[in-house]
């Protein structure tokens, strides 16, 4: 499954360098975003760090859509056939290429439960070492850091300056 993910995720990087429509990149951005998560929620025993990955990248994708759409309100969105066809050759060749092997591959599943347990109980080590005694201060002091910054980050925008001001 993981590899599927990163097959789809690198078909979406090569899209992403025959696009020019502000939207359409936003778009590509944020399917990579959602296989990201799908990912690291799949190799993490909690699935907490894709949520906070999840919504600080769909955070930065509205305010990115609320730029193009005041900069680039009327430019149209075209496809070119080119491009639709050779991203189903693309999907089809990815496609054919992880089939193939998972036919001709003997049944090992045995050892691989096995593996993916010990990766999941160093991933809880690793999780509860991050909130023990000697580095819950410096959780915490990161805590208020994040929390001033962005209380200063909204004192020092101003709705009235800059490219998203009120046009009245």
């Amino acid at each position: 499954m993981i590899k599927i993910m990163l097959t789809m995720n690198f078909i979406s990087s090569t899209l992403f360098m025959f696009l020019n429509h502000p939207l359409s990149m936003g778009l590509i951005l944020m399917i990579q975003t959602i296989s990201i998560s799908f990912i690291t929620s799949m190799i993490c025993l909690s699935s907490w760090f894709s949520y906070i990955l999840f919504l600080i990248m769909i955070g930065g994708m509205l305010i990115l859509f609320m730029y193009m759409t005041s900069i680039a309100s009327n430019e149209l969105l075209k496809l070119s056939n080119k491009l639709i066809m050779s991203s189903i050759m693309f999907l089809f060749i990815y496609m054919i290429m992880f089939k193939l092997p998972f036919m001709l591959k003997n049944n090992n599943n045995l050892m691989e439960f096995e593996s993916s347990m010990m990766m999941i109980q160093e991933n809880s080590f690793l999780l509860k070492k991050l909130y023990s005694n000697p580095n819950n201060l410096i959780t915490l002091m990161i805590i208020f850091y994040l929390l001033i910054t962005l209380i200063m980050s909204i004192n020092i925008t101003n709705m009235n300056m800059g490219p998203l001001r009120q046009k009245f």
